[in-house]
């Protein structure tokens, strides 16, 4: 890896403890930019980038929610077909049925928490960039 010319490198001591990046008695060096850019945004457009969902977990979620709540009825009646009778037996496409309507449900909640994540991540970066001081 070759080192830019316009990149200034910034030189560290060895620590005196280990770190978790940072072995005792390890030198570093880090480049850093000349040049940090700075944009202009209204609060508006701010708000739209929050907002926005472009990798589309929303679509997928409701689909699978769809897909566990269209499975539900006939779910249902596989069971109670199953318990209703005394020999609790319950047919292998019953099963199959009831592992789909489950795998289906799982996978929604777990595209929900995902989603959910990401838009925490979202937000907090909405208030650091409002955090930042501003230019009078």
């Amino acid at each position: 890896m070759q080192k830019s010319e316009n990149l200034p490198v910034v030189t560290q001591e060895p620590p005196e403890r280990a770190t978790a990046s940072i072995p005792v008695g390890i030198r570093t060096s880090t480049t850093v930019p000349a040049e940090l850019l700075a944009h202009w945004i209204l609060d508006e457009q701010l708000e739209m980038l929050g907002e926005s969902n472009r990798d589309g977990l929303s679509e997928a979620f409701w689909a699978f929610l769809g897909a566990t709540l269209a499975g539900i009825p006939s779910a249902a009646a596989a069971i109670w077909n199953a318990f209703g009778t005394k020999t609790h037996e319950m047919p292998p496409l019953d099963v199959l049925e009831l592992g789909i309507v489950a795998l289906c449900a799982v996978v929604a909640l777990t595209i929900r928490v995902i989603s959910g994540r990401r838009s925490m991540k979202a937000k907090n970066l909405i208030s650091q960039i409002r955090a930042r001081q501003r230019l009078s």
